[in-house]
C-alpha cells in the first residue's frame, strides 16, 4: 500500500520533481478560453492536482471527444511543481534513462542535503506520470483498470522518453481488452491510435490506425504527438493513390461510354453517359481527369460520392421494365476491389525510424 499519494516507496531515496505540470492542459485552454465552459480548475497545490488525477483515473475508458473526467488549468503554471518520493531501484531496473541520470556525474548522481537524489521533470501530464510511478512501484491497487485514450497517449509519451516499455506491457494489454475489436475504438481517434500502437509496438492496433487514417482523413493532419514523419507521409501517399484509382474508375468509365466500350448499345452509353457528366457537374467534377495531390479528400468521401451516381431510369421503346445498365453497375465491383486492396501500414516497415522527436531530436 502507497504511503500517501505522492510517495511510492516509503524508504525512497529520491526526489522526483515535477515542474509546470500539465502544460498541455494550459494550451488548450488558452486556445479554446472563449468556447470552452468553466471547468473544475487545478489549485496551484499538489492536492488540487491530486484530486483532478483521481477524479480522471476513476472515471471510465472514454474513447471520443467527450471526456467524463473534469479537465484543470494551471494559473500559474510557471511557478507549480509536484514532489515526488520515489525509489532509485525501482526507477534505475526498469529505465535506461532514469538510470544514466543517476550513474552520471552530474548533479543528478550526488544527494542533496536530505540525503536524497533530485531528479527533473518537467509538462508531463501529471495523472499520467502517477500512473507510470505506481506500475513501477508495484502499486497495483491503485492503477486504473480504465483510462482514457487521452490519458493513455499521456503515459505513451513519458514511456517513450525515459524508455520504460516492458514494465508496462501487462497492463497495457489489460487495458485494451476492455475495448473490444480495434476495428470499434480505433476508429474514434485514430492518430492517438497511431501513436500508442507505435510506441508499445502493437502490430494489429498499428495497422489498424493508419488504414482508419487512410479511409477517413483528409490529409491535413494535426498532429500534437510526436509520430514519425515516415508514417505520416506514407500514409499520405497511400490516401492518394487510392483517390487516384478511385477517380481513375469514374474518368475511365466516361471514357469508355464515349468510345461505346460500356453499355449495351449505343442508346444505353448515351443514355449513361449523359446522366454521368451530369452529375460529375453537379458535384463539382470537370470532364477532364483531375491530377495528384487530392488535398482535402476523404477516401470515404470519394467512395461514397462515386457509387452515388445514378442513372435515370429509362425504357427501350416496348418494354415495360426499366433497363438493366446503371452506373452503380459498372463501378461498383472496381471500387469495391480497390478499396479490399487499401490496407493499413506494417509496424515492421518502420523500425528504422526514429521511434519519436525525443529520439530524432538526441541522435
Amino acid at each position: 500500500m502507497k504511503p500517501s499519494p505522492f510517495t511510492f516507496d516509503p524508504r525512497a531515496d529520491t526526489l522526483l520533481i515535477l515542474q509546470n505540470p500539465n502544460a498541455h492542459l494550459q494550451e488548450e485552454n488558452e486556445i479554446q478560453v472563449d468556447s470552452e465552459p468553466e471547468y473544475e480548475r487545478l489549485g496551484s497545490d499538489e492536492a488540487g492536482l491530486m484530486e483532478t488525477a483521481k477524479a480522471r483515473r476513476d472515471s471510465p475508458m472514454t474513447l471520443d471527444n467527450d471526456q467524463s473526467y473534469p479537465r484543470g488549468s494551471l494559473e500559474d503554471s510557471g511557478s507549480t511543481q509536484v514532489e515526488f518520493r520515489v525509489s532509485s531501484r525501482h526507477l534505475s531496473l526498469v529505465s535506461p534513462v532514469f538510470r544514466a541520470m543517476l550513474e552520471s556525474r552530474f548533479k543528478e548522481s550526488r544527494p542533496n542535503d536530505q540525503g536524497l537524489y533530485e531528479l527533473q521533470a518537467s509538462e508531463w501530464d501529471a495523472e499520467a506520470l502517477v500512473i507510470l510511478l505506481d506500475i513501477i512501484h508495484g502499486h497495483h491497487r491503485e492503477v486504473p483498470k480504465r483510462i482514457s485514450v487521452e490519458t493513455l497517449s499521456h503515459i505513451a509519451i513519458i514511456v517513450d522518453y525515459y524508455g520504460c516499455h516492458e514494465i508496462m506491457e501487462l497492463v497495457f494489454a489489460a487495458w485494451v481488452s476492455y475495448l473490444g475489436p480495434p476495428e470499434e475504438f480505433v476508429k474514434q481517434d485514430p492518430m492517438r491510435w497511431l501513436f500508442i500502437s507505435w510506441v508499445f509496438r502493437q502490430e494489429s492496433l498499428f495497422t489498424t490506425a493508419t488504414k482508419m487514417l487512410l479511409l477517413y482523413d483528409n490529409g491535413k493532419y494535426v498532429v500534437d504527438l510526436p509520430i514519425p514523419q515516415p508514417i505520416l507521409d506514407k500514409i499520405d501517399d497511400n490516401r492518394q493513390f487510392v483517390l487516384n484509382t478511385l477517380f481513375g474508375h469514374l474518368y475511365n468509365l466516361q471514357q469508355d461510354l464515349l468510345e461505346g466500350k460500356a453499355g449495351c448499345s449505343e442508346t444505353c452509353a448515351s443514355m449513361l453517359l449523359g446522366s454521368l457528366m451530369k452529375q460529375m457537374r453537379t458535384r463539382g467534377l470537370t470532364p477532364v481527369r483531375p491530377a495528384m495531390p487530392f488535398d482535402g479528400w476523404r477516401v470515404e468521401d470519394a467512395r461514397s460520392m462515386i457509387l452515388g451516381f445514378a442513372a435515370r431510369p429509362w425504357r427501350v421503346p416496348g418494354r415495360s421494365t426499366d433497363h438493366p445498365c446503371t452506373l452503380n453497375k459498372f463501378l461498383f465491383s472496381r471500387v469495391s476491389l480497390t478499396l479490399a486492396h487499401a490496407k493499413g501500414l506494417e509496424l515492421r516497415d518502420f523500425e528504422g525510424s526514429p521511434c519519436t522527436l525525443f529520439q530524432s531530436m538526441s541522435a
